[in-house]
């Protein structure tokens, strides 16, 4: 601060006139903290825009700049500088979804540092799950049932999953049915044909909404016997002599590897 001096003598007859004025400037002190640190506008997903206000005190020297410092921790020590300039609002981006972040802020004069501010916490908003990783096979096939087990997806969106939807068809482009909605990492599919290949995907909820479908995964049930034969059809040649024909049944997974044919007489003929 410029102080200003000038000086009179005196005596019983009055007062001189004043000397010349001196000017003398203090040495400045170092500033106050900003104030209001707050949030300006909507918070996103990714960034928030952030504004404070200059000190009260700038200690007798101008504010030559602003530092902005954010923390992705609400217990830690660890602190990281976002901006370093004169301005007095900044938009923080890159952030997680969902996950919160403290910020402070402090100035700078020509003595020194200020003190931080009051800190501001923030959360981010959240976003639907990422994709998950295609359910796989526990345990071994049987052959009218597969037990499927998945892990949750790498990115939640900020938000736990509450619940996963499976849903499966006999082919890729086939139609597609749920058959299992629910916050467990597995599930027994019943009532499936043996020997046959069936196409899941799976897909997580969180509070925001469903994220996207897996890529697929391709299972096939264990093998089983072949349906039943069709009833044969019989020619006679001969007094003595039918010849009996019959189609192959679907085999279920497994080669047919003979036929049993069985012949009776009826008792009343």
């Amino acid at each position: 601060t410029i102080y200003k001096f000038r000086v009179f003598a005196c005596n019983a007859e009055g007062r001189s006139n004043p000397s010349e004025i001196v000017e003398y400037l203090t040495a400045p002190e170092k500033p106050g903290p900003p104030n209001k640190l707050s949030i300006k506008g909507k918070i996103h997903t990714q960034s928030v825009k952030v504004t404070w206000e200059a000190p009260k005190d700038d200690g007798g020297s101008e504010i030559s700049k602003y530092v902005l410092e954010i923390s992705d921790s609400l217990n830690g020590h660890t602190w990281d500088t976002v901006y370093d300039g004169p301005k007095k609002e900044f938009v923080c981006d890159h952030l997680k979804p969902g996950s919160w972040y403290r910020l402070r802020v402090y100035c700078i004069n020509m003595a020194g540092q200020s003190q931080f501010s009051d800190v501001l916490t923030i959360q981010t908003s959240a976003v639907t799950p990422g994709p998950c990783t295609p359910p796989r096979l526990l345990n071994r096939a049987k052959a009218r049932d597969l037990t499927l087990n998945w892990a949750p997806p790498a990115l939640d969106g900020g938000s736990p999953v509450t619940e996963y939807t499976l849903e499966m068809a006999d082919s890729e482009h086939g139609e597609r049915k749920q058959v299992y909605q629910g916050p467990d990492l597995s599930c027994t599919v019943n009532c499936l044909l043996p020997g046959r290949t069936y196409c899941f995907w799976l897909k997580a909820t969180n509070k925001v909404g469903c994220g996207p479908f897996s890529d697929k995964a391709e299972m096939c049930t264990a093998p089983g016997p072949p349906d039943p034969c069709r009833r044969p059809l019989l020619t006679c040649k001969t007094a003595t002599c039918v010849v009996v024909k019959w189609e192959s049944p679907l085999c279920n997974g497994a080669k047919i590897t003979d036929y049993k044919l069985e012949w009776g007489q009826d008792r009343k003929s």
